[in-house]
């Protein structure tokens, strides 16, 4: 389908995807939608075209919070105010909130791509998340007044949006403000005749930014890169740790403690039966709870008085025997 929006792109909908919070309001034929980082002002056609196939849902009052979608009460994330509010430093400041936008992207403290403006008559200089700037098309202008408050989109003469800054890394930072001075030294016109000509000085100078702005985004990468590497060693130190685990030894069963009452009550009785004519009395699991007393020699003469002592017989083994419980 072609897109029939003047102040969005495709890529509306889909900075969208993966949001842990989606608030959507509708007021004066407008829909208002928003992640929590960003905030759009679109058509209900604009939002059936790029937003709805992301939603699912038709434009209204509501929020849906990691797929689980509820109304929301009339005075419950008043969008249009925020909208208006947000707004309201950037009428105040007229022209002197527009900012330009540089052409080199960097890579922010959480590893999102973001895209720099600067405004060179209030020195504002603020990023952006590239996916949320991208929603919106290059026709609309961004409007701030610092590095620190919600950035204004407009259409022309129409607030379409407005979307939260991010934190930037130093390097990225220096890099940005180099851009921009070097882009306001290659804007220096003639020298007019009888004055001296800088112009020399200002290429060098220009030269010397540029570098400065080559050295600093390559600091960025590294910065990034040496992010990634300590993840990495973060994940293998917390595997290793693992494995060591893994591989500790189970502890040895301790072996069950001596019955010493058992012990001495199955001495006792062994001793007693070996009193009896011929009769050996031998303890088989002396340091267990249990042990056995195994009765050897015993004749038919003397079966009648191991029986009475309580001996049992067993077939298994052909013998009488006295257990200990």
């Amino acid at each position: 389908m072609k897109k029939q929006s003047v102040y969005f792109t495709s890529q509306a909908g889909k900075a969208l995807k993966g949001a842990e919070r989606i608030i959507c309001r509708v007021e004066d034929s407008r829909v208002y939608i928003c992640n929590g980082y960003f905030l759009m002002c679109m058509a209900p056609s604009e939002y059936a075209e790029m937003v709805q196939p992301v939603t699912l849902c038709d434009p209204g009052n509501w929020i849906m919070y990691n797929g689980q979608r509820r109304d929301l009460q009339p005075d419950e994330y008043p969008l249009p105010k925020m909208m208006k509010d947000s707004a309201a430093p950037v009428e105040a400041e007229k022209g002197a909130t527009l900012c330009e936008k540089c052409p080199i992207s960097f890579p922010s403290e959480r590893k999102a791509v973001v895209y720099g403006y600067y405004n060179q008559a209030s020195r504002v200089s603020a990023f952006y998340n590239r996916d949320f700037i991208s929603a919106f098309d290059p026709v609309c202008t961004l409007h701030a007044v610092s590095a620190t408050g919600a950035a204004v989109l407009m259409g022309g003469q129409e607030i379409v949006g407005i979307v939260m800054p991010v934190r930037p890394s130093l390097s990225a930072r220096r890099a940005l403000l180099a851009w921009y001075a070097e882009e306001q030294a290659e804007g220096q016109e003639q020298p007019a005749e009888g004055k001296p000509d800088t112009r020399a000085a200002e290429i060098e100078r220009g030269e010397m930014l540029q570098k400065i702005t080559d050295q600093a985004a390559a600091l960025a990468a590294a910065e990034h890169e040496a992010e990634q590497l300590r993840e990495q060693v973060d994940k293998l130190r917390a595997e290793l740790e693992d494995l060591h685990k893994a591989e500790q030894p189970a502890p040895a069963e301790q072996p069950a403690p001596v019955d010493q009452d058992a012990k001495s009550a199955a001495e006792i009785i062994a001793a007693r039966f070996a009193e009896l004519d011929g009769i050996k009395a031998v303890i088989r699991g002396a340091q267990t709870a249990s042990p056995v007393i195994w009765l050897e020699g015993v004749t038919e003469h003397t079966a009648d008085q191991v029986q009475a002592a309580g001996a049992k017989w067993s077939n298994k083994r052909g013998a009488y025997y006295v257990r200990i419980a």
